[in-house]
């Protein structure tokens, strides 16, 4: 509990553009202007657009001598944008076409002092940065007193009693966004704020969004790119069976998930160049000499490859051996993250594992370190 309360403050929540819907307007425009106090006459505001997997420049205004703003963009589908003073100085808003919106700021920090009119999902999202922000603090301010304390001769009781006011906090913005999600599935900010779900745990909600925009944005590529996401989620889903895995090994051979029947396995997606990785590898290796006659067994996916590795193969095979990782399942494409694996299991960082039980089903997922031992001493006993 001790170590969940301290990393559980690092998952700030941020909004992930990485799946929203859109619709054609065509030659409408969307005018957005404003007034940034503090800015110099002249200073470049610069208009972006938050597609899928890119960032897309559209447009520069320069403010006026009282700070004004104007620009007249032609939106033509519904999405996400950003008004940026440079790459740590910005505000996120949602747009559609023919909208007219206007911003007021302060050219020194736009996303902690704005206000937002002519756009009632950009206001939202307003509504909930204003709301994260004091979250935030106050689990920062609970985590500082977690830290202080814990050398406290009575933090036998102080420690839980401020473990149970951080849960409230997590729980308070888990409730926030699920309320919000439910006022409209099908809306831009329901597929932003639905990615600070834990998609173990919510997956009826990640469904939910999935539906509902998908019957208004059909053909949108924002609605695609998440509804990928939700296929990828639901057949890693707890207690579904792992998809197959056939790829080749160090001598090009190919070797097979399904062959390793009637064994827990752990599904261990790393790569030579992963620091992370690297660092857990002897926690695996000791596992698996602990427990193989037992029926444990490792099937290891590796991401390297990457454009500058220049011998990703030599690289790999080096890895295998300096960490002495002695199964006979290694498998690559050495295609780093153009591996095929990185889409179909929605892998977004490694490390990342997966545990199945003899039955393929999957029983735990990014599971290691101590969690992985007491898994298995839960399994084959110690």
């Amino acid at each position: 509990m001790k170590k969940q309360f301290i990393n559980l403050l690092t998952l700030v929540a941020v909004i992930i553009f990485s799946a929203c819907g859109g619709s054609n307007k065509n030659n409408e425009n969307a005018n957005i202007k404003g007034t940034l106090t503090n800015a110099e006459n002249g200073t470049a505001i610069y208009l972006e657009k938050l597609s899928p997997g890119k960032i897309e420049p559209l447009d520069t205004a320069y403010t006026e001598e009282n700070g004004d703003f104007s620009f007249d963009y032609n939106v033509k589908d519904k999405g996400f944008y950003r008004l940026k003073v440079n790459d740590q100085n910005y505000l996120n808003l949602i747009l559609d076409s023919n909208e007219h919106v206007t911003v007021t700021g302060n050219i020194d920090s736009l996303s902690d002092f704005y206000t937002v009119t002519g756009s009632e999902e950009s206001k939202r999202l307003q509504d909930y940065n204003n709301f994260i922000k004091k979250n935030y603090m106050l689990r920062d301010s609970l985590n500082r007193l977690y830290q202080a304390n814990m050398n406290n001769p009575g933090k036998d009781t102080i420690l839980p009693q401020l473990e149970i006011k951080f849960q409230e906090a997590v729980r308070d913005l888990t409730n926030y966004v699920v309320n919000e999600i439910n006022q409209d599935p099908s809306s831009f900010l329901s597929l932003a704020l639905v990615e600070q779900l834990n998609p173990d745990e919510h997956l009826e909600m990640y469904k939910k969004v999935d539906q509902a925009v998908g019957e208004k944005y059909p053909s949108s590529p924002y609605y695609m790119a998440f509804h990928q996401k939700v296929q990828s989620i639901s057949q890693l889903a707890i207690g579904t069976q792992i998809p197959n895995i056939q790829l080749p090994d160090p001598k090009g051979e190919i070797r097979s998930l399904y062959d390793l029947k009637g064994k827990y396995v752990l599904v261990d997606f790393w790569a030579s160049w992963c620091k992370p990785c690297r660092a857990e590898n002897p926690n695996v290796v000791r596992l698996y000499k602990k427990y193989h006659d037992k029926g444990f067994d490792v099937f290891s996916v590796s991401l390297d490859g990457l454009p500058n590795q220049p011998n990703a193969k030599q690289g790999w095979l080096d890895a295998i051996q300096q960490d002495g990782l002695e199964w006979t399942n290694h498998v690559s494409e050495l295609k780093g993250w153009q591996s095929m694996v990185v889409q179909e299991f929605g892998i977004q960082g490694i490390p990342f594992t997966v545990l199945i039980d003899p039955d393929r089903k999957i029983i735990a997922k990014n599971i290691r370190g101590a969690a992985l031992e007491e898994k298995l001493a839960s399994i084959f006993g110690n």
